[in-house]
């Protein structure tokens, strides 16, 4: 029998699965770990009974932060304005 699961949809616990496999990446290869903030932001959007004392909400808006800061990184080191591996 195929179950969905309640909050996102996916069929047998697949959100859950590909969500353990994203975190595994992540910590055997550098590159991944540097979008972990974002992976663990977007399953919990999606999954609000697991966010502990975090709201939805709180969640978003650590979305919208850490994309507009990334943008204004990329965009900053593209213009010379800073290298790369400055914070």
């Amino acid at each position: 029998m195929t179950v969905k699961c309640p909050e996102c949809g996916a069929l047998d616990n697949a959100c859950e699965t590909r969500f353990h496999e994203f975190l595994v990446k992540e910590f055997e290869e550098a590159g991944y770990g540097t979008v972990h903030h974002l992976t663990v932001t977007a399953y919990m959007l999606q999954h609000s009974r697991r966010s502990g004392d975090k709201s939805p909400a709180q969640y978003l808006e650590a979305l919208q932060a850490n994309t507009l800061v990334g943008f204004i990184r990329l965009s900053c080191t593209e213009a010379g304005i800073y290298p790369a591996e400055s914070p």
